[in-house]
C-alpha cells in the first residue's frame, strides 16, 4: 500500500504514514578520535613530553553530544616544564537541519600559567555548513560566564562572549585531513581574551591509524605578572579514529 505503520505492546498502532514521508528511522552515529604524542631525548640533555586528547562525538537527526580532554606533560633534566589539562562537554539542539543551540561546559588548568582552575559555561547558537564523512563545517557565537581561580593573586570573574569555529577535511580521500578548531572568550568586565586553538595534518597509515601532526595555540591577553601571554605546542603523534555511520 506504501504506508508504514509502527505497533507497539504498550501503545498500540501508529497511524499508517506514506513511505515517501519517512525521513529516517532512530537514525544515529558515532565517532571519536584518541591522539597520542610525545617525545624522548637523553645526553646533554634529557627531556620528555607527553601529549594525550580524545574526542566523542554521539549524532541524531536532532541532537549531538560531544565530550573531549587533553592533557600536556613535559620534563627537562628531572624538572616539570609543563603540565595542563582541558575537559569540556556540549550539548546540540538542532531546532532546523543545519541551526542549533547549544550548552557547554570548559574546564582548564596550567600549573606554569598559574592557573588553578578556568570553569566556563553557556548558552548559543551555533550554524553547520557541512557534516559529511568528507568535511565537516560549524560556527558558533554565545554568553558564558567566566570565571578563573589563579594560583596566586587576583580571581577573575565576569560574563563573556564566545566565539567557536570548527573544521574537518578530508583533503585526498584515505591520504590527508585536514583540521581546524578555535575556541575563544571575550571577558565585558574584565575586557580580556582567551584563545585556544589546535590545527593540523593527519596521514592514514593503517586502516583506524594516522599520523597527527598538530600544533596548538593559547593565548590569554592579561596573562599574570612574569606569566607570557601566548603558548605554542608542536605536537607528533598517532592518532586512532573510529566511527559508526
Amino acid at each position: 500500500s506504501g504506508k508504514i505503520q509502527v505497533e507497539s505492546t504498550l501503545l498500540g498502532k501508529s497511524t499508517p504514514m506514506p513511505l515517501n514521508q519517512l525521513l529516517s528511522v532512530n537514525p544515529s552515529t558515532y565517532s571519536g578520535i584518541f591522539n597520542l604524542g610525545g617525545s624522548l631525548n637523553s645526553g646533554n640533555t634529557d627531556t620528555k613530553a607527553l601529549n594525550v586528547a580524545t574526542r566523542f562525538e554521539v549524532r541524531t537527526r536532532k541532537h549531538r553530544f560531544t565530550v573531549d580532554g587533553k592533557y600536556d606533560y613535559a620534563k627537562a633534566n628531572g624538572v616539570a616544564t609543563a603540565r595542563n589539562s582541558s575537559a569540556s562537554l556540549k550539548y546540540d539542539f538542532f531546532a532546523r537541519d543545519k541551526v542549533y543551540s547549544y550548552a557547554q561546559s570548559l574546564t582548564e588548568q596550567d600549573t606554569f600559567a598559574n592557573l588553578n582552575l578556568r570553569n566556563t559555561e553557556g548558552l548559543g547558537m551555533g550554524y553547520q555548513f557541512y557534516d559529511t564523512r568528507k568535511i565537516s563545517l560549524f560556527a558558533e557565537a554565545g554568553i558564558s560566564y567566566f570565571n578563573e581561580d589563579l594560583m596566586v593573586g587576583e580571581d577573575k570573574r565576569s560574563a563573556a562572549g564566545r566565539w567557536a569555529v570548527g573544521i574537518d577535511w578530508e583533503a585526498e580521500s584515505k591520504r590527508l585531513k585536514l583540521f581546524h578548531r578555535q575556541e575563544g572568550y571575550y571577558g565585558v568586565g574584565i575586557n580580556s581574551v582567551v584563545l585556544r586553538t589546535e590545527q593540523g595534518l593527519r596521514i592514514p597509515l593503517l586502516d583506524n591509524i594516522s599520523a597527527n601532526f598538530e600544533v596548538d595555540y593559547r593565548y590569554n591577553r592579561y596573562p599574570e605578572a612574569g606569566k607570557k601571554n601566548s603558548d605554542l605546542n608542536l605536537i607528533l603523534g598517532l592518532t586512532y579514529q573510529y566511527a559508526y555511520w
